[in-house]
């Protein structure tokens, strides 16, 4: 990777930096998910697409606050980010909170949802919806579809429709615009032609996130990071690349021609049959 628009000492040690850590982060994948999951990029954090949380089926068990059983939560599904909703809705965790006070009863309903629940993960343009037969359910938003079907991992827009500025419709598309000017093209070709054969010229954003002049050299066709792409293109015409390092359960995964495939998965997980992914073992063998 090279990195143009800086002095030759910041070049030099960039390019040291770098690729000392991509080398100790493909020797143990999990410490590179771990450390994308925070990652910036000159000060800016990278946003995933997808959002993800944990989810439990939690009718039928007591609510017991240090020692005291409040009753049963019947009926209730509950996620890790809605506890506190349900401390201010759900009566039986009022009169917790009102004796115990919240963060203890935080506590034991966070403990309740840990102890049987599953990590649910949302794709992008998705809202959760879960039920008790799935915890993990969800729905797509704008007149996208769940998919695939039986055990949905992204929301797509189904032919004939066509995805218009993220709503997937049967109607006619607005132009989005005129056409780029022909210095904006021309800038593009230039920094294209500063990347060596068999690498990707992708963009590099700075502290404000605004992209500027230089570029990373990227090989696509492995690099873990920017798989089959950039991540961060460098313009319309430059093809959009996968994180595999941040595909949800992967434990051990590798870009080979542009493609991710997983390795292995965390415990609770298991391949898909593509290898592309990793599908909740739960959820599996509820299907199989």
């Amino acid at each position: 990777m090279r990195v143009f628009g800086f002095t030759l000492v910041s070049l030099v040690l960039g390019f040291t930096i770098v690729n000392a850590q991509k080398l100790a982060r493909s020797a143990n994948p999990r410490a590179l998910r771990s450390s994308r999951a925070a990652r910036t990029i000159g000060g800016t954090l990278r946003v995933r697409q997808t959002t993800t949380d944990t989810c439990a089926n939690l009718d039928g068990q007591d609510l017991v606050v240090n020692a005291v059983d409040y009753g049963g939560l019947d009926g209730v599904v509950l996620c890790l980010s809605g506890v506190d909703a349900f401390i201010d809705t759900n009566a039986v965790a009022q009169d917790a909170a009102a004796d115990q006070g919240v963060p203890d009863t935080r506590a034991a309903l966070n403990d309740l949802i840990n102890a049987s629940g599953e990590v649910c993960t949302y794709p992008a343009g998705s809202t959760p919806a879960a039920t008790a037969d799935d915890p993990c359910a969800f729905t797509c938003d704008n007149g996208f579809t769940p998919s695939p079907a039986g055990d949905p991992t992204m929301c797509v827009c189904e032919a004939p429709a066509a995805d218009c500025n993220g709503v997937c419709t049967t109607d006619a598309c607005p132009s989005p615009g005129p056409a780029p000017r022909r210095r904006g093209y021309t800038n593009s070709l230039r920094k294209r032609a500063m990347c060596p054969a068999g690498t990707t010229a992708c963009a590099v954003y700075e502290r404000r996130g605004v992209r500027s002049n230089p570029v990373d050299c990227v090989d696509t066709d492995n690099d873990l990071e920017s798989c089959g792409g950039c991540i961060n293109p460098l313009d319309s015409f430059s093809p959009k690349g996968r994180d595999c390092s941040a595909i949800p359960g992967a434990m051990s995964f590798q870009c080979k021609f542009g493609v991710c495939i997983v390795n292995s998965c965390d415990s609770g997980y298991v391949r898909a049959a593509d290898n592309s992914s990793c599908i909740s073992a739960r959820r599996f063998l509820q299907q199989n």
